[in-house]
């Protein structure tokens, strides 16, 4: 037997085998096929770069025309310009338009950061679980968030004293099924199936703990924690905003930072764990990001449902399933359809305020038909 280095020379190669390692080897660069390839990836990258960009300057004209359209605001010109001064502090706090303003601005950013937040989350989840109705809501978090909210709101005297209690304990209660998960896949395996059905065993329980404390409760805290569950963007002040703001640029960057393992992650552990990545610590780390992301959002806003799940697949219709884009567009659609659908709760009804959260999930609930009766489901 004879070794040699050079392919042609080896005996122990084919000549098939020859002529296949030859044509890798020529150089394409002049082929036509190759340079129209390139350019359809050149233009498609183009054009998802674009849609985001797109979807960022929609997202801030929604906002600003979302602010100036109560009754006491001025029109969108007069609220760039208040915005402004505020921004640069100039603005005078006495007068009556700057205070309207400055009021409903806080919950429009705070729709515009929390869509971002929970699109986020959604389009993490259904990457990382391989499944195409996951979304924050999928792992318990918000059933938590809403018994610590009942606890809280329940414990009027004691509100009174603790502004902040419901926002901690929502907080708290949200972060415990993240606890339970952990501890199961450590013991058993972080399985995609283990997670999702963990998370749906903690939602039911929570749900009947939430149930208790409203029997229980009082007339005027059952009202309270009625319009909490509903989801409510007028919740948001201008002191919730900065956590607001901080979970969601960092859920944002470490999601863009894992983007490309989340990737190979989505086409199976098998292949994940080739291209040398521990699928279920990876796993893990996804929970974790979209566990305090999500529960950063839900604790100020209340329960809202559906962004998480509608926005990542409205958006893969047009950037694909490549979460290097699907992320970033998804942020920004998140933001666009929060702040809408805060702009329609103020208006449909006007002078009553719809809560977002009912808006959302009039949208939301025939999508999720959709989902179910889609026959393209195979892509997942």
């Amino acid at each position: 037997m004879r070794f040699t280095s050079n392919i042609n020379e080896d005996d122990l190669l084919s000549p098939a085998v020859k002529e296949s390692v030859g044509a890798w080897a020529e150089d394409v660069t002049d082929d036509s096929r190759f340079a129209d390839t390139y350019k359809a990836y050149e233009k498609s990258i183009r054009l998802k770069i674009g849609i985001i960009v797109g979807l960022v300057i929609v997202a801030f004209l929604a906002a600003i025309y979302s602010i100036q359209s109560g009754p006491l605001v001025g029109g969108m010109i007069e609220t760039i310009s208040i915005l402004w001064q505020a921004l640069i502090g100039t603005a005078d706090p006495s007068d009556s338009t700057v205070h309207w303003t400055m009021y409903a601005t806080a919950p429009v950013l705070g729709c515009l950061f929390g869509g971002a937040g929970l699109a986020i989350c959604g389009a993490i989840m259904q990457s990382v679980l391989r499944n195409p109705m996951a979304d924050p809501y999928t792992t318990g978090i918000s059933s938590g968030a809403s018994f610590g909210a009942a606890i809280a709101i329940a414990s009027g005297s004691v509100l009174l004293s603790f502004p902040g209690l419901t926002v901690v304990l929502a907080f708290m209660f949200s972060m415990i099924p993240v606890a339970v998960i952990l501890l199961i896949t450590k013991i058993s395996n972080g399985s995609p199936i283990t997670i999702v059905m963990t998370g749906i065993g903690i939602m039911y329980v929570f749900n009947a703990l939430t149930s208790i404390i409203r029997l229980v409760a009082g007339g005027t805290a059952m009202s309270a924690l009625d319009n909490w569950l509903m989801g409510d963007a007028q919740l948001v002040g201008w002191d919730d905003l900065p956590v607001m703001v901080i979970v969601t640029v960092a859920g944002i960057i470490l999601s863009m930072y894992l983007a490309s393992r989340i990737n190979v992650l989505s086409t199976g552990d098998e292949n994940a764990k080739a291209m040398g990545i521990n699928a279920d610590r990876l796993r893990i780390i996804c929970l974790i990001i979209t566990a305090v992301v999500s529960a950063g959002i839900i604790s100020f806003t209340g329960l809202i449902g559906f962004v998480g799940l509608v926005c990542p697949h409205i958006v893969r219709m047009f950037t694909g399933a490549d979460n290097r884009y699907l992320i970033p567009a998804s942020a920004a659609f998140g933001s666009v359809l929060m702040v809408v659908a805060h702009m329609i709760g103020k208006l449909v009804i006007a002078p009553t305020l719809v809560p977002v959260g009912i808006i959302m999930a009039c949208v939301g609930g025939p999508v999720f038909i959709w989902l179910v009766i889609r026959k393209n489901s195979s892509a997942w």
